[in-house]
């Protein structure tokens, strides 16, 4: 038995090579990932990677976890993705509140 805690995170970056480069990364560890969206100012484009929907626990929700970890080891080893934005966080937490778990320039997980 689990219980729900959805993780996600958002990326932004106003180059949009990079940007681009992190957004296939996602879609090569098969994460869920929205299209990249064009801000309206500035030439910064986003994109999110959304929640699996799995309850923690339960296998679709490891593997995920770890989906997300090679994810974000990418993001702070290749200096192909150095200027990217990012930031993974959990909302509707059954059993806390939501928090920000690991964001670009902290390298202590949290």
């Amino acid at each position: 038995m689990g219980y729900i805690r959805h993780h996600g995170m958002m990326l932004t970056c106003w180059d949009e090579k990079q940007l681009r480069a992190a957004h296939a990364k996602a879609l090569d560890l098969m994460l869920i990932v929205s299209e990249v969206s064009k801000g309206v100012v500035n030439s910064y484009e986003s994109f999110a990677v959304f929640p699996d929907g799995s309850k923690e626990g339960w296998d679709t929700s490891d593997e995920f976890d770890q989906k997300r970890d090679r994810f974000v080891e990418f993001l702070r080893s290749d200096p192909s993705v150095r200027r990217v934005d990012w930031v993974e966080f959990t909302v509707g937490d059954e059993n806390g509140p939501d928090s920000i778990l690991r964001q670009r320039g902290e390298e202590d997980d949290t």
